[in-house]
């Protein structure tokens, strides 16, 4: 899988693989605790909209409704932070569960970043789309389901993937060089270069090691996950040593 001499898709793997068996029940323990504070908000935000849509909305509904933010957003923190103890660790560094909200002074930068990359990977494309074609949302919602909406989506979504490869290794970036977001999502862009077909490859082996992740009963997805976090770490790092010279804030 050594595609170039930039990215070894290979070696990101068997990185991987070396620092999750050195400690399993860590990875596995992190992943449980990410996954239950998931569910939670997840499960309050089911509670919460539909009051909050429906028409009055009590006191009551407005704590919950803010109560799920709260917990979605500790969530997103925890991903930030496990992203950091896999970087430490393919740097081989040592790590403890505290790095998992140790970096929560980015914690706001990382939420803002999380933000626009979202709206950059699902708002572009259409409104790309809808200048292109001057189309109007309406015009858009008219040919779903026909041939012509099949391509419309098509185009989107390709759209939509291309611009979340580029830019999909911002958190490392913010990790190492808490910059300008605009920086931050520049040399997100830069480390990419170059690379894209290896991390098309990348990230089919990761669809594929996390589908068999998931045939076991879901239970799978506790190994696979991590192993997938660790990879693309790895994959940052080789990446960055290409690219960029500034030093590691760990």
């Amino acid at each position: 899988m050594n595609i170039s001499k930039k990215l070894s898709v290979s070696q990101a793997y068997t990185r991987s693989w070396d620092v999750f068996r050195q400690r399993p029940l860590f990875f596995v323990s992190l992943m449980l605790l990410i996954f239950a504070v998931g569910t939670v908000g997840g499960s309050l935000l089911d509670i919460a909209v539909p009051s909050a849509t429906g028409g009055s909305v009590s006191l009551l509904t407005l704590v919950v409704l803010f109560s799920a933010l709260f917990v979605v957003l500790v969530s997103e923190l925890f991903k930030f932070g496990l992203k950091k103890i896999c970087l430490r660790l393919v740097r081989d560094s040592s790590v403890s569960y505290e790095h998992l909200v140790s970096s929560y002074t980015r914690g706001t930068r990382y939420v803002v970043c999380l933000l626009i990359f979202n709206l950059i990977v699902l708002g572009v494309p259409l409104l790309v789309l809808s200048a292109g074609l001057s189309l109007t949302a309406t015009d858009l919602m008219l040919v779903a389901g026909t041939t012509a909406g099949s391509i419309v989506l098509a185009v989107v979504i390709g759209l939509g993937g291309f611009l979340a490869l580029v830019l999909h290794l911002y958190p490392y970036v913010l990790l190492d060089n808490p910059g300008s977001i605009r920086q931050i999502f520049n040399d997100a862009w830069t480390l990419t270069d170059n690379a894209r077909f290896d991390l098309v490859i990348f990230y089919a082996v990761a669809a594929l090691l996390n589908f068999v992740g998931a045939l076991v009963f879901g239970v799978g997805l506790l190994i696979t996950i991590p192993l997938t976090i660790i990879a693309q770490a790895d994959v940052y790092q080789q990446l960055r040593k290409h690219t960029f010279s500034f030093d590691t804030n760990d």
